[in-house]
């Protein structure tokens, strides 16, 4: 619905002019007929050329004057290029074509994952159990050599050991003239006992591949202390989005929720989600999976192929139905076991942090929080989020900071009587919930946790993370919002691209955000400042036609703001906003 009615083109010609898939493309190569009936230009100049010095979209790009000549060559800036590739600013990613085609067909190596599952007793089902049973008969393969040569070592030393008696005794007068030197060599002999000793538990460490790993490797470890979060948002807190929100001072971004079967199975749009811009100082990965089997899976992955991550977070608060009900998100509380379980088998195999992202409980009222911390902690979470509501709640009332207060003072005091480990250097409690001012961050601060995560409070004002750090409210102005909305566009042109496809894209998730954005009531208007995140504002008339158009609670005005950046949508265009989350 977003796409002029044209035929398709090929980019890779259109832009290289020349098609990397050869005779098997089945798009259009008719560069001239393109140029004949190419919409205008949306504006003079290419926010990707002028920052890149090449434009991916070449002739497909609407803002193509700027960088294609009048025979459709994509020109390129040789300066502009190097000053890009020296600042580093490309996209990180894990997924490449050769893991996706392993993924697909069953062929990537999850030997440790299983491995790990097999020490936890936790039974694969399905064609994973053939799997996990042909990686455990491999792990047998590969341990039989080891054993083999080492039984014939043994063997072949105890002849040598019996020749070496007679000489032993003829040489009897030597050997008691000697008695100084050998009682001085007697240390070195007792001395590489312990080393002859340690070496007979390695039968059983080559049948567990990850002993090595497991006592050998550090994990990385983050502190996040007095850190400003922000929080892994469905739809709208894309990549664009957190770039926006690291300019404002947000300390650490998480990707969007992703699912864990999805990962597995090398889909090219959860993946997507994985993608850090290198702007963004710290970056997790947020995962929603349901059992053991599977996100051990998950994690070796991760491990393996997205080295980019600072951390992974395991959603255990997801409220939507369709994702409860597969026992997933915060139908996880509802099976402490099993939590636990994939808890202690993500931390195991992760190189970095695992983090875990709960709510108080499923009912209202019948809070679970608490007694999971400990159990976390012990298990292998490096922290935990709680968002102060229920599943139930969703994202009615104010949280429950007093509830969460009471969840860090319990986690506080399983380390301290040793229910768990005596240091808790490595362990953190993050608030999440109705955090939109200074005054909150303060409260929220005072009730005992490590760090405070911002959700709903950025996608209003993300101009929040700058009041949080400077601990006052910024009354801006129309004009600044303005800019700001330009430089998320410029920030979506670059991520998905400047084609008819990516300015679509990009006024799709603007919309998508305009729809949160138009709640905010600038400071000068409010009676009692400072406005609360589950206050909806009434109509109001703005201090200028700018302010008041971004206040509108009307589509029609969102598409007429996004026009301003990206030009006049497609005929019959409307728009209809996917969250529509009371409060």
């Amino acid at each position: 619905p977003y796409l002029p009615d044209r035929p398709a083109e090929c980019r890779s010609y259109f832009a290289d002019g020349v098609c990397h898939f050869g005779v098997t493309c089945r798009l259009s190569h008719d560069l001239p007929a393109y140029l004949a009936t190419r919409p205008p230009d949306l504006g003079p100049s290419c926010f990707v050329f002028d920052t890149t010095g090449r434009c991916p979209s070449g002739a497909l790009c609407r803002f193509a004057g700027a960088h294609v000549d009048a025979d459709g060559r994509n020109l390129a800036d040789p300066d502009r290029q190097r000053t890009w590739a020296a600042a580093g600013q490309t996209e990180l990613h894990g997924l490449d074509r050769d893991l996706q085609l392993a993924l697909r067909r069953d062929d990537f190596d999850f030997g440790e994952a299983y491995a790990v599952l097999r020490q936890h007793g936790v039974q694969c089902k399905g064609r994973f159990a053939a799997a996990a049973f042909r990686a455990e008969a491999k792990a047998a393969e590969s341990s039989a050599p080891a054993a083999e040569s080492s039984a014939q070592a043994a063997e072949s030393s105890a002849p040598a050991a019996e020749s070496s008696a007679p000489a032993a005794e003829s040489s009897a007068p030597a050997a008691e003239s000697s008695a100084p030197a050998a009682e001085s060599s007697a240390p070195a002999a007792e001395s590489s006992a312990p080393a002859a000793e340690s070496t007979a538990p390695l039968p059983s460490a080559a049948s567990n591949p990850l002993g090595s790993l497991a006592e050998g490797s550090r994990k990385r470890r983050l502190d996040f202390r007095g850190k400003l979060l922000l929080a892994p948002l469905t739809t709208v807190g894309n990549l664009p989005f957190r770039r926006v929100c690291v300019d404002f001072g947000a300390d650490v971004t998480c990707g969007e929720m992703a699912m864990a079967s999805n990962l597995l199975q090398g889909r090219n749009a959860e993946w997507a989600l994985l993608r850090r811009h290198p702007s963004e100082r710290c970056f997790g990965a947020q995962v929603c999976g349901s059992h053991p089997d599977q996100l051990a899976r998950l994690a070796q992955l991760l491990r393996d192929r997205a080295p980019h991550l600072d951390f992974v977070d395991l959603n255990c608060g997801c409220p939507i139905d369709l994702v409860y009900q597969r026992g997933m998100g915060a139908g996880m509380l509802t099976q402490p076991k099993r939590l636990e379980t994939s808890v202690s088998c993500m931390a195991e195999l992760l190189n970095c942090p695992l983090t875990v992202k709960v709510r108080t409980g499923v009912r209202e009222g019948v809070n679970v929080a608490h007694e999971l911390l400990p159990r976390l902690r012990a298990a292998g979470a490096a922290a935990v989020t709680i968002h102060g509501r229920s599943r139930e709640q969703r994202y009615r009332r104010l949280a429950d900071w007093d509830y969460i207060g009471r969840c860090t003072a319990a986690a506080k005091a399983a380390l301290q009587d040793g229910s768990a480990a005596a240091d808790d250097d490595d362990f953190f409690v993050i608030g999440n919930g109705d955090v939109f001012s200074p005054a909150d961050l303060e409260a929220a601060l005072a009730t005992g946790v490590d760090a405070v995560m911002v959700a709903r409070g950025a996608l209003v004002k993300p101009w929040l993370f700058t009041e949080l750090r400077d601990g006052r409210l910024w009354d801006i102005s129309s004009s600044e919002r303005m800019d700001l909305l330009r430089r998320y566009v410029n920030y979506g042109l670059l991520h998905w691209g400047s084609d008819a496809k990516g300015v679509e894209t990009v006024r799709r998730f603007f919309l998508e955000w305009q729809s949160f954005l138009c709640r905010y009531v600038p400071l000068g208007l409010l009676e009692r400042p400072p406005q609360r995140s589950n206050e909806r504002p009434p109509a109001y008339f703005g201090r200028d036609d700018l302010e008041t158009l971004m206040a509108s609670q009307r589509s029609e005005d969102w598409v007429r703001l996004s026009a301003m950046l990206l030009g006049p949508p497609p005929p019959g265009f409307t728009f209809t906003p996917k969250h529509k989350a009371s409060g």
